[in-house]
């Protein structure tokens, strides 16, 4: 079979016109779209890398922060047992310290008590000695211990101070007559004597006004003006009392 060659020069151009064709509307536009495909793919990967990126920065930052949190937690629960701590031995301190106080406060209670309860039964005790003495001293009362106490008073009197004897002479010049109270009735060499003791010590005459008073058991009491001179049993037994008294 042979070609014709116009025929084959037509084929030829056909060919190359259909080759013309799909380069301009086929191949180019398919290749542009690959091309833009590829470049949307690629941007979509470089996006992708850049969100991956951002994404593990802020991971980081997330993960820096958390480490923050976590070391800030710890410090403020170390912080938190250090104050509970402290708290905890403060209030510990102040217990011990008002228990220490209530306890000093009971024990002193206990030892006033203590020290009530000593006193009253020393004062008991006394006032029981002082009832005793005083009913001892009343079986003893009688003639010869108002003798034996009129004596003391003399003895006494001649013992005064300087200033005891100048305080009962400046009383003696507003008042001359003494009084004389005793527990029994003075006899009167009794009188005598007293009366002659008291002017000797005195150096002035003075004279004497008797008075009973069995309340004061045995012996005799002495005014002299606002002076009183006592040798007789109630007052040494008030005496005795006031100063027991005094040392409880």
């Amino acid at each position: 079979m042979e070609l014709d060659p116009l025929t084959l020069v037509l084929e030829i151009v056909n060919f190359l016109v259909l080759i013309w064709l799909l380069q301009r509307f086929l191949f180019k536009p398919v290749q542009a779209a690959i091309a833009r495909r590829q470049q949307q793919l690629k941007q979509a990967q470089q996006d992708a890398e850049a969100q991956q990126q951002a994404a593990a920065s802020l991971q980081q930052t997330l993960q820096a922060k958390i480490d923050e949190w976590d070391v800030e937690r710890a410090h403020q629960r170390q912080a938190l047992l250090t104050e509970l701590s402290e708290q905890r031995q403060q209030a510990m301190t102040k217990v011990r310290e008002e228990a220490e106080t209530e306890k000093k406060r009971l024990q002193s209670i206990l030892e006033q008590d203590k020290a009530a309860l000593a006193a009253k039964a020393r004062q008991e005790s006394q006032q029981g000695a002082l009832l005793l003495t005083q009913q001892l001293l009343r079986r003893l009362a009688g003639e010869d211990l108002d003798n034996a106490l009129l004596n003391m008073l003399q003895e006494d009197l001649q013992a005064l101070s300087a200033a005891e004897h100048d305080e009962i002479t400046n009383a003696l010049h507003k008042q001359t007559t003494l009084l004389v109270t005793s527990a029994r009735p003075l006899a009167p060499d009794q009188l005598q004597q007293l009366q002659h003791t008291l002017t000797d010590t005195l150096h002035q005459t003075v004279s004497l006004d008797t008075r009973l008073d069995e309340s004061l058991i045995s012996g005799i009491r002495l005014n002299i003006g606002p002076l009183t001179l006592h040798a007789n049993l109630v007052d040494e037994l008030e005496f005795f009392k006031a100063e027991l008294h005094h040392a409880i």
